[in-house]
């Protein structure tokens, strides 16, 4: 535990996110590209990294933060964000 008696941040934990968040947007990104028509715009990818990225900050005590990302995956369809921003808020 820190000084603020808040979980401390181990690289262990944080890595999964990344790579579950990371490794979907990889295979959407490929599956948009084999379409000879892409269907999903390329600022939806980016959304979604950007909220596996805001994920980390979740630590911090920000009550409004993981309502925000479910808010904004809506947007994002992303399965990875969904589930883990749930399961953080729900804990």
């Amino acid at each position: 535990m820190s000084e603020a008696h808040t979980p401390r941040r181990r690289i262990w934990q944080e890595a999964p996110i990344l790579a579950f968040v990371l490794g979907e947007v990889l295979l959407a990104v490929i599956a948009n590209m084999a379409d000879p028509e892409p269907s999903t715009p390329l600022w939806r990818f980016g959304l979604v990294i950007a909220l596996g990225v805001a994920l980390l900050a979740r630590h911090r005590h920000w009550r409004w933060l993981l309502p925000v990302i479910l808010v904004l995956n809506a947007a994002g369809m992303s399965i990875s964000v969904l589930v883990f921003a749930t399961y953080f808020y729900a804990t």
